[in-house]
């Protein structure tokens, strides 16, 4: 499972993809409107595309020495993960392996 807290990079003027600090072959159980992107703490556009998961591409190259902050956001009403696109482990199955847990 995918581990995004948060990524920094340095701007050089050039540069629109940066990598996010993600485990695995893909983004894993993080959904892509929970990655926000800020370049010198003001919240910008990106995307991030099906074939590479790992790279944010902003809309627009940062200064050089701006300080990038990629990070997950999670709404406080929102499950941590996200199981539609499948897993081993059901999302009935976790919930019910933490309360017995408990």
């Amino acid at each position: 499972m995918s581990n995004l807290s948060f990524v920094t990079h340095v701007g050089d003027g050039v540069t629109t993809q940066f990598l996010l600090a993600v485990g695995g072959d893909n983004i894993g159980y993080l959904r892509t409107n929970d990655i926000h992107a800020y370049v010198d703490g003001v919240e910008v556009t990106f995307t991030i595309e099906l074939a590479s998961p790992h790279i944010v591409i902003l809309t627009d190259a940062p200064v050089d020495g701006a300080a990038i902050l990629l990070r997950r956001e999670m709404p406080n009403d929102v499950p941590y993960s996200d199981f539609t696109r499948g897993s081993k482990f059901s999302a009935k199955a976790m919930n019910n392996s933490f309360q017995q847990a408990l």
